[in-house]
């Protein structure tokens, strides 16, 4: 796993927005356990089980052949693998402004991921095990697919941090749209922008993150889309995203 740490001008504040500051599994954590003894980046995530409709089995799907099965009595899940859609970016890119305008598109459930980090054992209270917070995410994604939907999760991360240690089985394929801007419009944005304190106060540390994801990359059948936003209207930039959404999709039936 890849350690990045950027500059910062202040200690750098806590949940998704420092994502990209990872630590090694071996690494001792020095965050406090919460309530059941978890301790930082030494948690140990499982993966999401299911109880099967069939057999009444209790497990996580298993992969077989084209689909997800009971791994007790091998009857297919019903739900085929649907992929998962990641809108990445520094504070001011235009992650929120993507947000806000999918939502309510047909077939798809945009996930703000501050909100979700806010209730997640994996980087809540201090804690920075991110590895074990996209794991996470992945279980809840699908739990979207189940209903017929497929997660966009927008928020501040490196492709490795969610692709590494993943159990990817479950999945078609992890789409990536990766926003960036010019460095002065991104520092402009981060300045201006209304209740953005914390922001500004790690600017090196978004302006640094903004460059490092320029030059992210996955393999296939994962993809990443490289899109600037500098210069862009929110409608301009809300169409780009709709578009890079429904080509991530496409002809998937929702």
């Amino acid at each position: 796993m890849v350690i990045y740490r950027a500059a910062s001008r202040t200690r750098p504040t806590t949940g998704v927005a420092q994502a990209v500051r990872l630590r090694r599994r071996s690494e001792p954590s020095t965050s406090r356990g919460d309530d059941n003894g978890r301790q930082g980046a030494s948690c140990q995530h499982r993966q999401m089980a299911l109880s099967c409709l069939t057999c009444g089995g209790y497990g996580p799907e298993q992969p077989r052949e084209d689909e997800l099965a009971c791994p007790a009595c091998g009857h297919p899940s019903g739900v085929p693998r649907r992929p998962v859609l990641v809108v990445t970016g520094a504070a001011g890119s235009g992650k929120s402004t993507i947000c806000a305008g999918l939502a309510g598109q047909k077939g798809i459930l945009a996930l703000d991921g501050d909100v979700l980090a806010s209730g997640a054992w994996a980087v809540a209270e201090g804690h920075r095990d991110y590895e074990a917070f996209w794991k996470y995410l992945l279980d809840v994604a699908r739990e979207v697919h189940h209903n017929d939907l497929v997660p966009v999760y927008c928020c501040i991360c490196l492709p490795e941090q969610v692709l590494d240690g993943a159990d990817l089985t479950r999945f078609a394929a992890v789409h990536f749209l990766a926003l960036v801007c010019d460095a002065a419009d991104l520092e402009d944005r981060i300045l201006s922008r209304h209740g953005g304190q914390a922001s500004a106060a790690n600017l090196d540390f978004h302006l640094d993150f903004n460059s490092r994801l320029r030059h992210a990359s996955v393999t296939a059948p994962n993809s990443m889309r490289l899109l600037t936003t500098s210069g862009m209207s929110v409608a301009e930039t809300v169409k780009e995203a709709s578009s890079w959404a429904a080509t991530s999709l496409g002809t998937l039936e929702l």
